[in-house]
């Protein structure tokens, strides 16, 4: 095999592991990228250590993996592949909160408890106890066998901990409604107000903070972060003490008018008690070098001529793929198959910049062991 009669000869030699994000890199939307099968199978056969750290969630790690790889058609092929989710972080904080709203999947409150959490309600718990709590949502109507999946609602009023966004809503009128309420509650306990004090909000764990990611279709989606400037313009037109004694007469004004002067009036950074997990955050990236080193030693635990190098992120996206990995001090490199075009403005110059996965492959083994200098 190529693996055994390049590096049989070799003594400490560094290895260099490869870190990839999904979207936009491997697979658009349900479409895989054609380059990610030969890039992964190259790895895969010359025994190069990677992983999977994605800002998408919802599902559990192994999840995530099955259905890339099934996308890619190699799930015979790599079976076991270490995935970093966004909110793989949370597992840290099972203790810590004993009642939990998250947002994501409908059903994916079964993620938390998979993680260890207690007591965890999504949309459709509520809207199953208190259907008037978010009137037009879509949920009722398209998964009735996750209302009330928890049981009986307590019968005092129930209070949150914390909210743990998940992934992106699959209805934002119902979670942008719900949150909103749990955050400008009293101490989290739902069906209260606390729209004039400035005292901070319970704590709103973000899986990360993306404005857009790619799909198969041509121009980018909106992503979590949309949502998450929603609920904050929300959250500060709630809060805005001059919005409030607003006279009668003006609540028709231009919405645009009112918007600004609410926000011009609060600052919902200053209330909202909020945590962030995904990339370009340290943690996302403490995380996946976690398991790169798990996987490396998989490959090579009795192996002590060779050690890990140098790490490459393969990323689509300057601003979380990129930045973050950077900042930790990981090589990069930069797909063309996602978010980024040639006319973006990059804030921070990658290691590479290339057409797609593949290539990104190629040129880091290259640099860091010298396999394709003649090719």
């Amino acid at each position: 095999m190529f693996h055994n009669r390049f590096f049989s000869t070799l003594t400490k030699t560094k290895i260099p592991g490869f870190v990839f994000d999904i979207d936009g890199v491997l697979v658009q939307g349900s479409k895989a990228i054609p380059e990610a099968r030969n890039a992964l199978r190259f790895l895969n056969n010359n025994k190069i250590p990677f992983v999977f750290l994605t800002n998408s969630g919802g599902l559990l790690e192994r999840e995530k993996t099955a259905q890339v790889l099934t996308k890619l058609g190699m799930l015979d092929e790599i079976p076991n592949v270490r995935t970093v989710l966004s909110h793989t972080p949370y597992k840290a904080y099972k203790d810590q909160y004993k009642t939990v709203f998250t947002v994501g999947p409908i059903g994916s409150s079964r993620v938390l408890k998979h993680y260890g959490f207690k007591n965890v309600y999504e949309a459709g718990d509520l809207i199953g106890e208190y259907p008037g709590i978010a009137p037009f949502n879509m949920i009722s109507h398209r998964a009735e066998k996750y209302l009330s999946q928890n049981g009986k609602l307590p019968e005092d009023k129930l209070q949150f901990d914390a909210v743990m966004v998940l992934s992106d809503p699959r209805d934002w009128s119902a979670d942008l409604q719900i949150v909103a309420d749990i955050l400008t509650s009293n101490n989290g306990q739902l069906g209260t107000t606390n729209y004039t004090s400035n005292t901070k909000s319970i704590p709103i764990f973000w899986s990360q903070r993306d404005f857009q990611w790619k799909t198969e279709y041509s121009l980018p989606r909106f992503a979590l972060g949309a949502f998450r400037e929603i609920l904050y313009r929300v959250i500060a037109i709630i809060k805005s003490p001059k919005l409030v004694s607003l006279p009668e007469e003006m609540m028709n004004s231009d919405i645009k008018l009112i918007h600004e002067k609410a926000t011009e009036e609060y600052d919902v950074k200053k209330f909202i008690d909020e945590r962030v997990m995904g990339k370009p955050e340290r943690i996302a990236y403490e995380y996946a070098e976690k398991e790169l080193r798990a996987a490396f030693k998989d490959l090579y635990a009795t192996r002590e001529e060779f050690e890990l190098g140098d790490v490459y992120m393969v990323g689509d996206n300057p601003l979380s793929d990129i930045i973050g990995a950077k900042n930790y001090g990981w090589k990069t490199c930069l797909v063309k198959t996602g978010v980024y075009s040639d006319d973006y403005d990059l804030q921070v110059e990658p290691s590479c910049i290339v057409e797609n996965v593949e290539e990104a492959v190629k040129q880091g083994v290259n640099e860091s062991l010298g396999l394709f200098k003649d090719k």
